[in-house]
């Protein structure tokens, strides 16, 4: 039986054009990069809308070796890079939760900034909202350092909880949930990419019971499917 983490994999976009919904969001950031800017970003927008999605795209094509217009090629070193061993972030991409994450945690990884190569380090900062204001004044700092080869991406569902400072520094996107009709088409695609028997009817349901939004559309997509096998094996 395949694990709800295992859905989630399968189903995050490894290109802008696969991302559900929020169009004018992904040329934005597409273009930046297609430019050859290396942009430091806000996402903001409601848990599920994709935030983590987008900067895992955006971290990978900047540290992509061979880069097709915006998109990681999927094929370098950097691209297969699996410190985890479970998902592919890339080379040079560290991933912290502001829950959990002190100052002095921030002074080691924008020290490894400073020995970058070409290519720079991504932080990914995510729930940025519950960092403390020490770590958003030495953030501040770095971001204000050209000679750093560092780009930031702050994850956070509240825009206004980030001291306005480093929101002026950050290209800002904002996220919304996609329309049901996406989350309909998006939720057919998982459901017939992992085999699971749900009909056309159970899906649209979900969504609708989930007002769309994709990460708990997945979940109960996952658990329906596992009743549905649970009891095609009982005979009920």
């Amino acid at each position: 039986m395949t694990s709800t983490s295992s859905i989630f994999e399968v189903m995050r976009p490894t290109r802008f054009s696969e991302f559900v919904g929020n169009a004018r969001a992904t040329r934005l950031v597409q273009g930046l990069l297609s430019a050859s800017i290396r942009p430091g970003l806000l996402i903001t927008g409601p848990y599920g809308s994709g935030k983590t999605s987008l900067a895992r795209l955006v971290a990978r094509a900047i540290v992509c070796e061979r880069p097709e217009a915006g998109d990681p090629c999927g094929l370098c070193d950097s691209c297969h890079y699996t410190p985890r061993g479970t998902s592919s972030w890339g080379r040079g991409i560290s991933v912290r939760n502001c829950a959990d994450y002190s100052d002095a945690q921030l002074k080691t990884d924008l020290m490894d900034s400073l020995y970058a190569s070409a290519v720079p380090h991504v932080l990914i900062l995510d729930e940025f909202h519950r960092a403390k204001t020490k770590l958003s004044d030495q953030l501040l700092t770095w971001v204000e350092d050209d000679s750093a080869n560092l780009v930031v991406l702050l994850l956070t569902p509240f825009a206004n909880q980030v001291e306005p400072p480093l929101v002026q520094r950050l290209t800002s996107i904002q996220l919304n949930n996609p329309t049901m009709e996406e989350a309909v088409n998006f939720l057919l695609r998982a459901r017939d990419r992992m085999g699971y028997s749900v009909s056309d009817c159970d899906v649209v349901e979900i969504c609708e019971a989930n007002a769309a939004q994709l990460r708990a559309c997945l979940n109960l997509l996952h658990a329906h499917a596992a009743e549905t096998r649970v009891g095609a094996v009982s005979g009920t």
